[in-house]
């Protein structure tokens, strides 16, 4: 056995607390200094919190599961997770111009019988967040003047 290894060995075995203290430590550097790319922030936070919008939109204008999902181009299983806040359940803050967008969105998807106008539309509302800046406030580590998504406008 080697000395690195038998330090590790004796640190486990004779100060187990020690030994999880610093794997908390190392595990709290990880995640406190990981970076989300504006991209990822889009797709695990903006996107599923839209969709679930569009959702909660569409089932209070009386559409059922299955069509819904149809609209979507998702599964009935995902419009119920939607529903019982098992997806989408990470905090995105819409302001007031964001839902008025989003509410502009709902309509238009309710009252379209083209398979594309969901995604249009999202796409469409996605980028107005992008330039409202919605991204930047549902951004966890940027909260200072940041300049990564519009460095170069």
């Amino acid at each position: 056995m080697t000395n690195g290894n038998y330090f590790w060995v004796t640190v486990v075995c004779y100060f187990p607390k020690l030994f999880l203290t610093i794997v908390n430590f190392l595990y709290f550097l990880i995640i406190q200094w990981h970076m989300d790319l504006p991209q990822e922030v889009v797709i695990w936070r903006i996107l599923p919190a839209l969709r679930k919008e569009f959702v909660l939109g569409l089932k209070k204008k009386g559409f059922s599961q299955k069509l819904i999902a149809q609209k979507l181009h998702v599964t009935p299983a995902a419009i119920s997770q939607y529903m019982s806040n098992k997806r989408a359940n990470a905090r995105v803050s819409f302001n007031e111009k964001s839902r008025i967008e989003i509410a502009k969105s709902i309509e238009r998807i309710s009252t379209s019988d083209d398979p594309k106008i969901a995604l249009q539309e999202l796409s469409r509302v996605v980028e107005f967040c992008r330039r409202e800046r919605i991204l930047c406030a549902n951004c966890d580590i940027r909260k200072s003047a940041c300049d990564i998504c519009f460095g170069n406008q």
